[in-house]
């Protein structure tokens, strides 16, 4: 199966949102393996700041 990501679950990802509270898991076919082996899960791209 190919893996499916929403733009904004990768927009998500960008601004360092876990990817449990973007539900990836929950998608029909799990993309984690594939963003892993790409090196996307393992750093956000940028660090969100508390207000």
């Amino acid at each position: 199966m190919l893996p499916m990501l929403y733009f904004t679950q990768l927009l998500g990802l960008a601004l360092g949102i876990a990817e449990e509270d973007l539900r990836l898991p929950n998608n029909f076919c799990d993309p984690r393996a594939l963003l892993e082996a790409k090196g996307i899960l393992e750093k956000p791209l940028c660090v969100m700041r508390e207000a």
